[in-house]
């Protein structure tokens, strides 16, 4: 009867602690799994692409690029990100030797683009350089610079910095992109530094020349006044001729429409005499003195008009007849 019950009393106790277990084991699944569910995603920022890296076999997927986004990728599954845009690298003070063999301490710059538009190349970039590629791309451009300070003197360093820096570029350029398939997009020399002593020696050389460069400037400007005074004569001389021209042309016209009314008004006389004479071409002597009188006389205003002569005997004659 006692064994009976002890063991109904293990039975219930072991209940008891399975049920236990699995209210925690349920427990912790409902408080892991969700955290295990959100490792199995990955992101990808806005301006970065990535290669796909499954640490569990320590394998590079080197078959896709992905583009910014959220991907479930699963446990041990993250991704290798690349910038898309420009990258600005300045390096720390650099010694070098001119071509004229001064020493110079450079203080340079540069600016960079991964080939993340070829799966190829960033997959080439990764497994030979790894994430490190940037501190490979600074070595290269060490000895670049170095190699590039050679071929220049001091004066030209200081004098046409801007065409030293085209030359770095141009140089880093082409060792980077056939090695690593990365473009230098910029390079910068933001400081040049000498020895006090020959720095000024420098600066002195640089001002001598500057005074030459103005000299010469004054010279080219002084011709092209000349130049610009005898064009402005030649123009000043052309508008005169025209100003002359056109007066001339005006004369020439109103003289022309004084000659044309002349004629017009000597026209119409010889016309109005004409026109009297074919009128009056078939009238007799004593016709015409009365064609004359009725015309300037009768025809007139007699309120007006005061004659000092006797009136023709015929004339009189002829009015008493009408």
């Amino acid at each position: 009867m006692v064994a009976h019950g002890q063991e109904n009393w293990d039975r219930t106790g072991a209940m008891e602690r399975a049920k236990k277990f699995y209210f925690i084991l349920g427990t912790l699944c409902l408080i892991i799994c969700p955290i295990l569910f959100g490792c199995s995603f990955a992101t990808i920022s806005p301006g970065t692409v990535a290669l796909r890296w499954n640490k569990n076999v320590n394998n590079v997927d080197t078959d896709t690029l992905y583009k910014p986004g959220r991907y479930f990728v699963g446990l041990g599954v993250s991704f290798l990100k690349f910038p898309i845009f420009y990258q600005d690298v300045k390096m720390s003070s650099v010694s070098a030797r001119t071509g004229d063999g001064l020493t110079v301490s450079i203080l340079p710059s540069f600016q960079y683009k991964l080939p993340v538009d070829s799966i190829d190349s960033m997959a080439d970039l990764y497994m030979t350089y790894g994430m490190s590629y940037q501190a490979t791309i600074e070595s290269i451009a060490l000895s670049s610079l170095r190699d590039v300070m050679a071929t220049f003197n001091a004066y030209e360093l200081v004098s046409d910095r801007e065409h030293v820096a085209d030359t770095l570029q141009t140089d880093l350029d082409s060792r980077t992109k056939p090695q690593m398939k990365v473009e230098i997009v910029g390079f910068q020399l933001l400081s040049v530094s000498w020895d006090a002593q020959i720095d000024s020696k420098i600066m002195e050389a640089v001002v001598a020349f500057e005074d030459i460069k103005t000299a010469y400037a004054e010279k080219n400007i002084s011709a092209i006044e000349a130049d610009t005074s005898v064009f402005q004569a030649q123009i000043m001389s052309e508008s005169v001729t025209i100003e002359a021209t056109r007066v001339a042309a005006i004369l020439t016209a109103s003289k022309q429409a004084d000659a044309d009314i002349i004629t017009l008004q000597g026209t119409a006389q010889s016309e109005a005499y004409a026109a009297v004479k074919s009128s009056i071409s078939g009238l007799d002597e004593d016709a015409l003195l009365k064609y004359v009188y009725l015309d300037q006389v009768v025809g007139g205003d007699y309120g007006k008009k005061k004659l000092s002569l006797d009136v023709p005997a015929e004339v009189k004659a002829a009015m008493d007849a009408l």
